[in-house]
């Protein structure tokens, strides 16, 4: 999965891994956020072949736990607008946009406690 590579080592603990017959089909990344009641949703991505399975909702749901376990209560994720009716689908509302190295995007957050 060549998306996997541009995920810096430093985070590869905070990763969880989405397998299907024995393939890498998607990936998330958690990582504690600014504030200690924040984590930021780094990373999910699930591989095209892969979509409308369920598994960026199971990915997406354990990123909560995780995030949980880090002691948050906002978990926060900046997305395209690819991505943005999925996570708004999950509960996700809209906090703001911010410019990334690509282009414009809106920050979501979702409250878990």
């Amino acid at each position: 999965m060549p998306e996997a590579r541009e995920v810096p080592a430093a985070h590869l603990p905070h990763v969880t891994v989405a397998e299907s017959a024995g393939e890498i089909v998607g990936f998330a990344t958690v990582l504690p956020g600014d504030a200690a009641d924040r984590a930021e949703l780094e990373d999910l991505f699930v591989a095209p072949e892969a979509w409308r399975k369920g598994i960026g909702s199971l990915l997406l749901a354990e990123a909560e736990r995780r995030a949980k376990a880090l002691g948050a209560g906002t978990l926060e994720v900046v997305a395209g607008e690819r991505a943005r009716p999925f996570y708004e689908a999950s509960g996700f509302l809209f906090a703001g946009t911010v410019q990334t190295d690509l282009a414009p995007a809106v920050r979501l957050q979702k409250d878990i406690r």
